[in-house]
């Protein structure tokens, strides 16, 4: 049996912002690195067609909180 997900969802109320980028990567070089997604139409924030590896996801709140995410991908 395989344990697969392809949904991590964060709540909090306000505005975020995310970017994500390949490599496992720290809060600091996440705040200049990265590429930013964007919501979709149901208000969520979507990446499709990631290739095997580590991603880091970086969230920052209205309210200047950050957080990183480390995900690995095997497709």
């Amino acid at each position: 049996s395989s344990n697969k997900f392809n949904r991590i969802t964060v709540s909090f109320s306000g505005t975020a912002y995310v970017r994500y980028q390949n490599g496992v990567r720290t809060m600091g070089q996440m705040k200049k690195e990265g590429t930013m997604i964007n919501k979709n139409a149901n208000g969520e924030f979507e990446v499709k067609d990631l290739k095997d590896g580590w991603y880091t996801f970086f969230v920052q709140t209205d309210k200047r909180d950050y957080f990183t995410l480390c995900v690995y991908v095997s497709n």
